[in-house]
């Protein structure tokens, strides 16, 4: 098949519902949206899947071989980390998301990382279904609201109305002012930053005086896991976001970073409603960013071959002034020894643990620190 054939195929999703106003259920974890969705009517076998306005519609190819989905072609991917594989073509005859009713879905096909297939077992719901449909998030009340009307909601006083663009793909991208200067933004709800720039554009905003964190070990998690990468952490100067000024806001870049993106943490300040009819973002500020802080325990922990390993440590943090190194052995947390069975158990463990403001490591070979959480660049 022909590339202009499975760009076509990818971004097809016919909708039957029409006149409507509808709640879908979806959980807030691991700062990403999962929704469920039913494929071929089997509404005895729901599917989580990730709410992605970064993506296009994916399946794993578990899910694929489970319902004998139909593979139209094969081709090469890529993914945020710049990594490639191969991937199928498939197409889902009927897809069920909440009420809303899509008919020949494209979907790519293969094998999720561990975090991803942990969170989502169905695979991500992509821009292409929500083309042509009004999305609005309000995660404070648990709620996403999807019309084909704008008329159907309602917007307070204060409310913002900024326009945005879409790609081949039906991503949204936005403009952000930051230091003066007119940057464009994809509005990516996959990611879980606030802010994440290529290192080129990072490099037109940060002074040589600026201070910077540097977190070394594994980078972002991208469809093919996460490669070995240092994000970089950053406060930039002014940020004008949807017509409001800030100063010294958090941003992130690595090497591997290839777009400048507005993540998920952006529902954590505002109700954010998508316009994908019209091109206009609607945004309800309830938060201020402008307090948002870069907060951690100085690592992270990642699970392989039945071991807990470190995967990240922050540089001139106390974990690693406590000696904490990459790839360290964790046996117990909390006291708590090490027995987990799959990646998914360990996920919701320390994910647990991590919302806590203090933490206790046991260290293969005896060794116990204890460890509090830490406020970087501060301001």
């Amino acid at each position: 098949m022909k590339s202009a054939k499975i760009m076509k195929t990818i971004n097809h999703a016919e909708l039957a519902n029409k006149g409507f106003l509808y709640d879908i259920p979806f959980t807030f974890k691991s700062g990403v949206l999962i929704i469920q969705g039913i494929i071929d009517g089997k509404q005895e076998e729901p599917l989580h899947f990730i709410f992605d306005t970064g993506a296009y519609g994916t399946v794993t190819n578990t899910t694929a071989r489970a319902y004998g989905l139909d593979k139209v072609a094969a081709t090469t991917g890529g993914d945020a980390n710049q990594v490639k594989g191969e991937v199928g073509i498939f197409r889902i005859s009927s897809f069920q998301l909440g009420a809303l009713q899509y008919s020949g879905v494209g979907a790519v096909g293969y094998d999720h990382p561990p975090l991803i297939a942990c969170l989502a077992n169905g695979g991500i719901v992509g821009a292409p279904l929500m083309k042509g449909r009004i999305w609005q998030i309000d995660i404070r009340k648990n709620s996403m609201v999807v019309t084909d009307e704008i008329s159907r909601l309602q917007f307070p006083e204060g409310t913002k109305k900024v326009p945005f663009r879409t790609d081949k793909f039906s991503r949204p991208f936005v403009d952000l002012e930051i230091n003066g200067r007119r940057q464009e933004f994809m509005l990516d709800l996959g990611a879980t930053q606030l802010l994440d720039i290529p290192a080129k554009v990072a490099a037109m905003y940060t002074g040589s005086g600026s201070s910077l964190l540097k977190v070394v070990g594994q980078g972002y998690h991208g469809a093919w896991g996460a490669v070995q990468d240092t994000i970089t952490f950053g406060l930039l100067d002014q940020v004008q976001l949807f017509g409001d000024t800030y100063r010294h806001i958090p941003y992130s870049y690595s090497p591997k970073s290839n777009q400048p993106v507005i993540g998920s943490e952006l529902l954590k300040y505002y109700v954010l409603t998508m316009d994908f009819k019209a091109g206009v973002l609607y945004l309800t500020r309830y938060a201020d960013p402008g307090t948002l802080k870069i907060a951690s325990f100085g690592l992270d922990l990642d699970y392989k071959d039945g071991q807990v390993l470190v995967s990240r440590i922050y540089k001139d943090s106390k974990a690693e002034q406590a000696g904490i190194a990459l790839d360290t052995r964790i046996i117990a947390i909390n006291e708590k020894p090490v027995t987990y069975k799959s990646y998914c158990e360990f996920l919701d463990d320390k994910l647990q643990h991590f919302k806590n403001d203090r933490i206790i490591l046991s260290l293969a070979g005896g060794k116990k620190i204890a460890l509090a959480k830490e406020t970087f660049l501060q301001r």
